[in-house]
């Protein structure tokens, strides 16, 4: 008996969380700004969602100044590499042709978009809210 209720209360609970998702327009490539907007915001966000049984789930779509700290050979890259443990990592393919940067080039955890735009708008769908991170 004692293993059903468990089991019950467990399912309401289960039903009753609720899934934040937010994607993070990233153009920056000024460190503190990523550090404390991005990595600091989305780890922050997890642990909050969690405190109250709920979840947070985060995209970044990298453009502009941004590409940097996602390629293979950057000194800063650590910082990227803790931003794919919490979320995903889009980048605009276009902006890589117009810099001649090959996929190659990016961290492994890095996804070609079609483009910016086509990925903020795909995430919205979803039901992401919208960060700008200029």
């Amino acid at each position: 008996m004692k293993k059903l209720l468990f089991a019950s209360l467990f399912t309401i609970a289960t039903l009753q969380a609720t899934e934040y998702k937010a994607v993070f327009d990233l153009t920056t490539f000024s460190s503190t700004t990523v550090e404390n907007r991005v990595l600091h915001n989305i780890n922050g966000l997890k642990h909050h969602y969690a405190k109250t049984g709920d979840t947070f789930k985060a995209a970044v779509i990298i453009s502009g100044g941004a590409y940097e700290y996602f390629e293979n050979n950057s000194e800063i890259k650590d910082i990227a590499i803790d931003i794919s443990k919490v979320a995903k990592v889009e980048v605009c393919s276009v902006g890589m042709r117009k810099r001649n940067i090959k996929k190659s080039d990016m961290l492994p955890f890095v996804i070609s978009a079609f483009n910016k735009t086509e990925a903020l708008i795909r995430y919205q769908n979803q039901g992401y809210a919208y960060i700008p991170v200029p």
